[in-house]
């Protein structure tokens, strides 16, 4: 089953326009969440389509139309944000289980607050809209069907080195928008793993760090929450490629979980971009039986510009069990942004699974998507 729950902004395929790091458009360093003033500004000229606005209409001026009232800010501190998007998904298309859903699946709404002369210390809050997760449709266990995404205090001393601290992501790998990907659900990424924590950010012309310590979300009961640490590094291959390690330990009262990984991404013409990632993640329970579990997976996505504000998206996904049972899913796609603020997206997956035990169909699942942000 797939149901992908991208978060706004989290594209890192645009080091295609020659950005190696997050930290350039997101106030997050390692990507995600609201976008600042200039990653707003690129998404409106670079990355949306003109096709609703006048010829003569100058760039700057479109650039200005994309903060949230709709004109350039008076002033630098208040930064609010709006997010929602939706996906209409068709499951096993052509066989008798094939089904049609929509799902609300993010709105959120994000503050920024800048203080100092240089606007170097800021804080992030943000409140969503978190839908029952399909695992529980069926059950009578409450959720709470709305939480804070992510709320921290961030302050860079020198624009190369910054610190911050509260409930973020964690710190591992590509943080491509595909939340249900394998390389982000196996490894306990997906949309609701945010963990409370710190994080240290450094960039240097040559590489850039990140490292990640975290305690778990403070909302769990405290035998359950994933305490450890993880860790990234990127060296800079150019400045529109980049080649990296991953490496995350943690575990609570019943689970250790280990994973690395390899990453890979950069540009193959201005707009268009790869990405690679391989790993590994090793569960381990800490009941008597102390069973281990090791999964490898693979990831790898071509993104071409078509045109400005039509691209192209070809994915490919690798998932291999203990068992040696492995499965394959891929597909094309293709992202539209007719006009800054919305997005159009249909992709269609193939999932195909190999096993010596049995054998099963291919799956065919449609996805449409419509994401709109203020």
């Amino acid at each position: 089953m797939i149901a992908y729950s991208p978060l706004s902004g989290a594209y890192p395929h645009f080091v295609g326009f020659g950005y190696t790091s997050c930290a350039t458009c997101h106030y997050n360093p390692f990507g995600n969440g609201p976008l600042n003033d200039y990653g707003r500004a690129l998404s409106a000229t670079a990355v949306s389509a003109k096709w609703f606005y006048h010829d003569k209409e100058s760039e700057e001026k479109i650039a200005n139309s994309s903060a949230f009232f709709g004109s350039k800010p008076n002033q630098t501190w208040f930064r609010p944000s709006l997010d929602y998007r939706g996906l209409v998904i068709k499951r096993t298309l052509g066989q008798d289980s094939e089904d049609t859903e929509m799902i609300n699946m993010q709105a959120d709404a994000n503050l920024v607050l800048k203080f100092g002369e240089a606007n170097n210390f800021f804080i992030s809050g943000t409140v969503g809209y978190a839908p029952k997760p399909l695992s529980l449709e069926n059950s009578n266990k409450e959720v709470d069907e709305y939480r804070s995404r992510e709320h921290y205090i961030g302050y860079r001393p020198t624009p190369s080195l910054g610190v911050y601290a509260g409930l973020m992501d964690k710190v591992f790998g590509l943080r491509i928008a595909e939340h249900s990907a394998y390389s982000r659900s196996i490894n306990s990424l997906s949309q609701n793993d945010q963990s409370h924590g710190l994080q240290i950010h450094y960039a240097h012309p040559s590489f850039e760090l990140g490292l990640n310590y975290f305690v778990g979300n403070m909302i769990q009961d405290d035998a359950l929450r994933q305490k450890g640490f993880s860790t990234k590094v990127d060296y800079i291959v150019s400045h529109k490629s980049s080649l990296g390690v991953s490496y995350l330990s943690s575990e609570n009262q019943f689970l250790k979980n280990y994973a690395s990984a390899v990453h890979y991404m950069g540009s193959v013409g201005k707009g268009s971009s790869v990405l690679v990632e391989a790993g590994q993640n090793v569960k381990t329970s800490l009941s008597d039986t102390t069973d281990e579990t090791k999964t490898i997976y693979g990831l790898g996505q071509n993104y071409i510009k078509a045109s400005r504000g039509i691209y192209l998206i070809n994915s490919i996904e690798y998932l291999k069990e203990q068992t040696g049972e492995y499965r394959i899913r891929f597909g094309p796609g293709i992202q539209m942004f007719p006009i800054q603020r919305w997005e159009l997206r249909f992709e269609i997956y193939n999932t195909r699974n190999f096993s010596d035990q049995a054998s099963t169909k291919d799956t065919w699942d449609l996805l449409m998507q419509v994401h709109s942000w203020f």
